[in-house]
């Protein structure tokens, strides 16, 4: 669960398994309920829940089954991580991050230094005050049955786009553009 900006308490957690981000908060970092004989009780975010994906399936569609996803690990580049996976093929490195001096935003930047063949991503039900912008190559966001799709088209090697959620009254267009101003190869290169 990496803190993404500790001025503001912005904090996500990401699932290796399903590929996707399953919470997203504001607020003080993660608050563990009492302990009784040395046995630890649940770990939840302490602060307001603004995303929140209850569904423990693939966050990934294809055009037929998707049988080949991977996750390849993180990558930490001062405060910035860099999560690595695969679809089919497909490497796709993603970044989460939270303007230093915007409260109410989450930024993310997925990259596919080989290209990408196109497919559908869940990010999950939002609250009725957050809305998503998209910044790339004809991605599309689409509502179905209260959960948020972005449909992500085939894609050239090296193609990025940027991703913002946040409160409808501050989050603009430039958000998702200002997300896809960062290499992340760059930032997995090591040095």
């Amino acid at each position: 669960s990496p803190r993404l900006n500790s001025e503001l308490g912005t904090s996500i957690t990401f699932d290796p398994e399903t590929l996707s981000y399953r919470v997203a908060w504001e607020g003080e970092f993660i608050q563990f309920d009492g302990f009784r004989w040395g046995t630890p009780r649940n770990a939840r975010p302490k602060g307001e829940v603004w995303v929140a994906d209850p569904d423990d399936s693939l966050a990934w569609i294809g055009g037929s089954q998707i049988t080949d996803h991977r996750y390849h690990g993180f990558y930490r580049h001062e405060q910035r991580v860099v999560f690595s996976y695969s679809i089919e093929g497909s490497h796709i490195l993603d970044s989460p991050w939270s303007p230093k001096d915007e409260k109410g935003i989450l930024l993310r930047t997925l990259s596919f230094p080989d290209g990408f063949a196109g497919a559908r991503h869940r990010l999950g039900p939002l609250p009725n005050d957050k809305r998503v912008v998209t910044f790339g190559q004809g991605v599309a966001v689409r509502v179905v049955d209260g959960v948020t799709w972005l449909d992500i088209p085939k894609l050239a090697a090296g193609a990025s786009i940027g991703i913002a959620i946040g409160e409808t009254s501050v989050l603009s267009d430039g958000h998702a553009r200002f997300a896809t101003n960062l290499s992340l190869t760059e930032l997995t290169r090591g040095g």
